[in-house]
């Protein structure tokens, strides 16, 4: 009979291997000049802005019912326990071993939970910069043309100079007086307003829709049934969204694989290519495959044996188990992109996370003693 530990080992190894190969694609698209770095930072933008908010509306969408929210709520208390502990433990790993700042998102975040890492566009550098009369930083061609030149070109907008200047006068008027009513409320309803607008990006609003769609009746029957049973936007709406977001996974790994086919030829011609220290790699590992198993999987096969806090649901267990567990997330890598870091800490973070899907395999020992205490909560 074969082991559990070895078919897991298995698979986790193929697991691993397709992640690399798509990595690889994007090292040899780059070396053969078919994408750019600055190419691949702009399918970075697209993917966190338009194809993660897809995905997450169909995904969220489609598997929240309002017979199982229970289940989702105990998901989503465990999933902000351990993502603090995650932060305050990167946190202290960064300072006391001095670490790279990116440490700290690579050890507070796994592919599982790794949402929180989207930031808002007011990071980026060239985002929608406003001054302090509340008028954009665009010159007059600009809010004509969308662009800074008479020429056309992708930036220019396809609709009406009209209804460009018109789109552009409400915004501005609409951000002018927001900001004045910012600036005269007091200082914690400010600190408040600047957390809720933290959150105030594409992804955070793509899922809020797909939490919506799923937990109301009509509209996930609208969204997600066939189209004999209600289902009148299946087949074209959720279609063309599923479509658009299962891109999201791909590209962003080739994104990683551009970034490190950068990092390599720097190497080789001998410049600076981003250090990755031993000390970042050990400690990363180090929290993600082995500290949270031999936390989660005890305290979570205690609560099932225990008490009647978790359902009777094995699966449920062995899910909770494995949540805090797993390599860094790939979107470390965008939040990178879109917070404008510097080119040699992104490939730093290429290096460092074509580096864990590497090691990935040793998550095969979670895996089996996830299984086996599942089994004996059971019992």
């Amino acid at each position: 009979m074969v082991s559990p530990l070895l078919i897991s080992f298995l698979g986790a190894i193929q697991a691993s291997l397709s992640v690399l190969l798509t990595i690889g694609c994007g090292v040899i698209a780059a070396q053969f000049g078919l994408v750019t770095t600055d190419a691949a930072e702009e399918v970075s933008h697209l993917c966190v802005n338009v194809l993660l908010p897809c995905l997450l509306i169909t995904k969220l969408g489609s598997e929240l019912h309002l017979d199982t929210i229970v289940n989702y709520v105990l998901i989503i208390i465990w999933a902000v326990i351990f993502t603090i502990s995650s932060i305050a433990i990167g946190k202290a790993a960064v300072a006391f071993f001095r670490l790279p700042k990116w440490a700290l998102p690579a050890i507070a975040f796994n592919n599982t939970e790794s949402l929180p890492l989207l930031q808002d566009n007011s990071t980026d550098p060239e985002g929608q910069r406003v001054q302090e009369n509340g008028q954009d930083c665009h010159s007059p061609v600009d809010s004509e043309n969308g662009d800074d030149s008479d020429d056309p070109n992708e930036r220019t907008s396809l609709l009406p100079r009209k209804v460009v200047s018109w789109e552009r006068r409400v915004k501005n008027k609409l951000t002018s007086r927001f900001r004045s009513h910012f600036q005269a409320s007091p200082k914690p309803v400010q600190k408040i307003l600047a957390a809720i607008g933290t959150f105030a990006n594409p992804p955070f609003i793509g899922a809020t829709i797909g939490i919506i769609i799923g937990l109301t009746p009509p509209l996930h029957r609208i969204f997600f049934n066939d189209m004999d049973e209600g289902g009148y936007f299946n087949a074209w709406l959720t279609s063309s969204l599923k479509n658009v977001g299962e891109l999201f996974v791909s590209l962003q790994v080739i994104v990683v694989g551009v970034k490190l086919s950068l990092s390599l030829r720097r190497m080789k011609e001998g410049e600076e290519a981003g250090t990755l220290s031993l000390g970042t790699v050990l400690s990363v590992t180090f929290v993600r495959f082995i500290l949270w198993p031999a936390i989660s999987i005890p305290l979570i096969w205690a609560l099932a044996a225990y008490t009647d806090i978790l359902p009777n649901d094995p699966m449920l267990w062995w899910a909770l188990m494995m949540m805090p567990i797993g390599p860094t997330a790939m979107k470390v890598l965008a939040l990178a992109d879109i917070s404008g870091a510097d080119q040699k800490i992104r490939m730093s973070i290429a290096k460092f996370l074509t580096l864990s899907y590497i090691i990935t395999p040793i998550i095969s020992f979670a895996v089996v003693g996830a299984l086996e205490a599942a089994k004996a909560a059971k019992e």
